[in-house]
């Protein structure tokens, strides 16, 4: 039992972690632009992303990866974030197509993480109801968390069109060094 508060730990962390601050942009590029009214609609978006990052890290732990598909995928990691901030600025509405390409995303940002899973799990057994479900559900939470408070500052504070503009042009900027950096060829 202690084994899962570990690891639901680890995934809480994971995404407050201002040192791998990929994830925190990405959760603020997909809640920003939505009111207090649309918990629900962020809500189930957020479990489409821990969905699609649990099962690509399940499948990591069994499979050797590549290092140059990392370096992609590492690379999509932020082509991801700039991406969401682009359907941000340019108020692209992706209706039911979202909950997928969130969920594509997901599976992106989760073999991001894979590699570090993987070296935890070198020396324990790797059990999905102790390392796997407990993580995602840490992650979850903050993910729910960061949603709840970004929701409840747009909800207190009207923000001027101009300043979420900029956030995601600033996301853009960001994101595109970070792509730039990570360019695998």
């Amino acid at each position: 039992m202690q084994e899962f508060w570990i690891y639901l730990k680890l995934g809480f962390e994971h995404l407050l972690d201002i040192k791998a601050p990929d994830h925190i942009l990405f959760i603020l590029m997909l809640a920003l632009p939505y009111s207090i009214h649309h918990w629900k609609k962020l809500f189930w978006l957020a479990t489409a992303f821990t969905l699609g990052h649990s099962l690509t890290l399940a499948i990591a732990v069994y499979t050797q990866t590549n290092p140059q598909f990392i370096s992609w995928i590492e690379f999509l990691i932020a082509f991801s974030i700039g991406l969401t901030a682009i359907f941000n600025l340019l108020q692209i509405s992706l209706k039911k197509s979202l909950y997928l390409l969130v969920l594509f995303f997901g599976f992106i940002h989760g073999y991001g993480f894979s590699g570090l899973l993987k070296s935890l799990l070198e020396n324990t057994e790797f059990m999905v109801w102790n390392t796997l479900l407990p993580f995602n559900l840490g992650l979850e939470i903050a993910q729910i968390l960061w949603i709840t408070t970004i929701l409840l500052i747009n909800a207190f504070i009207s923000y001027p069109l101009k300043f979420r503009k900029i956030l995601y042009i600033l996301t853009l900027i960001v994101s595109s060094i970070w792509a730039f950096e990570r360019i695998p060829f």
